[in-house]
């Protein structure tokens, strides 16, 4: 395999320089991947949508008691963590790691364990091409009984090891 089987990939031996032009270069791979065949006034359109179902989710989350915005909400990107009372340190994260393996197992939403300030919580992007309200109100229900551990689709009983 040699660099130009995949040209959007930062060499595998190289200089930093190298490397860098090379992440660059897959950002602007993906960025045209992402926006083909969209005009300007497209583009705003989709990161407008994208930016308003990031708010709404923020929102919806704010509202509900336990739950929390753990991040400001840059873009598309929500970080959130569900914290129950009593739940803390070690536990707190063991429980974040359960419900967001059990969401991303269950194939519904792809959600982004990630640390921050030494915690576990989710990150969730929302900017998939066909991303809709609908689609965002949907994983919002998901987490919801992610959590709450009732759930009558069998994808949702594997927990963590």
């Amino acid at each position: 395999m040699t660099t130009t089987d995949f040209p959007w990939e930062p060499p595998v031996a190289g200089t930093e320089t190298e490397h860098l032009v090379g992440a660059l270069d897959r950002q602007r791979t993906t960025f045209r991947w992402k926006a083909d065949g969209l005009d300007s006034a497209g583009l705003q359109a989709r990161i407008r949508r994208d930016m308003e179902n990031a708010r709404w989710l923020a929102a919806a989350v704010r509202g509900e008691p336990n739950w929390r915005v753990v991040a400001p909400v840059v873009l598309q990107t929500v970080c959130v963590r569900h914290e129950p009372p009593g739940l803390a340190g070690e536990a707190l994260d063991a429980h974040t790691l359960g419900w967001v393996d059990r969401i991303n197992r269950s194939g519904d939403a792809y959600l982004t364990p990630s640390r921050l300030d030494g915690r576990w919580m989710a990150r969730i992007s929302i900017g998939a091409e066909p991303t809709e309200r609908e689609h965002v109100a949907r994983l919002w229900t998901v987490m919801r009984e992610a959590v709450q551990g009732a759930f009558a689709d069998p994808r949702f009983a594997t927990a963590v090891e």
